[in-house]
């Protein structure tokens, strides 16, 4: 199991068949590479998904769906604008262990008839379908007290009541239901609906061959086993990725120093509690703060997302896109990243990336290989825009998120 990195935030290591992990299009629109890339680029542990989960939603089916999919490769998608409420909700669970009904994920419930509340708390594999011909996003936790459930993915989250086995859950605006059952304490399906969206999916207890406690939350640090710290982590195998929390091997003399240099080849982790160790451009591991909202970090940073569920991300320096200060430094630049903002919703805010050679309109298969001010979309380095930084060709197009407090009016890329 490793942490790394700074170029997409990535999780991998571990056994079996892995891949990188890049944080998922939090607008249903935002383009994987432009996200995965230009957010903080944390990398993780991955490991082999148990087999016998049958988790059959792959990426290249998510990559079709909303807000709630997953992008099927760098560079394959190009945003399209706002889609909220077009999401499908894939998971629920968090083995928070804290107060009420809740449990640990890795805890395996036994078939009864008498569906216990703190049966439904842990981490989900999900598969399923939904109306614009998407998939779900294939992961979630469920956390539970006194048997009000919230069922969390890629920084969103459903909240009701459970009834014996089932459970009806609402957005905060109302607009988004999900509507399930429990067959037993290992698996289950559910409905989302969400504005003319309609997802089925069915849900599988989802265990993890690197962690015995999933969905902590990484604020609190609720970690039960001695010696661990609650991080971001990623597993997964050629068929599903499963994106959340949990709790890994702290090393003796982790440092519990914001910005103080790190490890990053592996376990155990060696920034401590509360960190999680960064790979820069240039190798240098950097201890970043976790957070799930702006209010976590400094008044210089923002809450830069690593999607999955429960809600995860890094405190980085803030930055504006394009206002000519090279604030980032020698060869990078300011782009668009995913972030919580003090409500801990999701913003498009500013973050530093690294700059490639690229020139406008060229081809690529990442935003590092295009140069100063522009972001690989769909396969052509494209340049960033604002009501400033007309487009020479094309429309600037945003990314379907609000924009943060200090973002340029009407900040995009320049679509042909």
């Amino acid at each position: 199991m490793q942490v790394f990195s700074h170029a997409g935030l990535e999780i991998r290591g571990g056994k079996g068949n892995h891949r990188p992990y890049r944080p998922l299009p939090t607008g249903a629109a935002l383009d994987e590479d432009t996200m995965n890339r230009l957010n903080s680029q944390i990398w993780i542990a991955s490991c082999s998904l148990v087999a016998s989960l049958g988790c059959g939603s792959s990426t290249s089916t998510a990559s079709k769906a909303d807000a709630a999919s997953t992008a099927d490769s760098a560079g394959d998608s190009t945003p399209t604008g706002d889609t909220s409420g077009d999401s499908t909700p894939t998971g629920d669970t968090s083995g928070d262990s804290k107060g009420g009904d809740a449990q640990t994920s890795d805890s395996k419930a036994s078939d009864t008839t008498a569906f216990s509340c703190a049966q439904a708390a842990g981490a989900w594999a999900v598969t399923g379908t939904c109306s614009n011909g998407g998939g779900s996003i294939p992961y979630a936790c469920m956390k539970v007290k006194d048997c009000t459930a919230t069922w969390e993915t890629d920084f969103r989250d459903w909240t009701g009541s459970l009834t014996g086995a089932d459970y009806h859950l609402k957005n905060a605006a109302g607009s988004e239901s999900i509507d399930g059952h429990f067959d037993d304490g290992n698996s289950g399906s559910y409905t989302f609906k969400g504005g003319s969206l309609t997802c089925d999916a069915t849900m599988v207890r989802y265990s993890s061959t690197a962690s015995d406690q999933l969905c902590c939350d990484v604020i609190v640090q609720d970690c039960v086993g001695p010696g661990q710290g609650c991080v971001p982590m990623l597993e997964g195998d050629v068929g599903a990725e499963i994106v959340t929390t949990g709790c890994l091997a702290l090393a003796d003399n982790a440092t519990t120093s914001e910005g103080a240099a790190c490890d990053a080849s592996g376990l155990p982790l060696s920034c401590g509690k509360g960190l999680l160790c960064i790979k820069g451009n240039g190798g240098q591991g950097t201890c970043a703060k976790l957070c799930i909202s702006a209010g976590n970090c400094g008044a210089s940073q923002n809450c830069v997302i690593a999607s999955g569920a429960p809600k995860a991300g890094v405190c980085e320096t803030a930055c504006t896109p394009l206002a000519g200060n090279n604030s980032c430094g020698d060869g990078q630049f300011c782009g668009p990243a995913a972030a919580a903002n003090a409500a801990g919703q999701r913003v498009m805010a500013g973050a530093c990336s690294a700059a490639g050679t690229t020139k406008f309109g060229g081809p690529c298969q990442g935003s590092g290989e295009c140069k100063a001010d522009s972001l690989c979309i769909s396969g052509v380095c494209a340049p960033q825009c604002d009501d400033s930084h007309p487009c020479d060709v094309g429309t600037c197009t945003g990314f379907g998120l609000d924009l943060a407090q200090g973002m340029p009016a009407n900040f995009g890329y320049c679509k042909p």
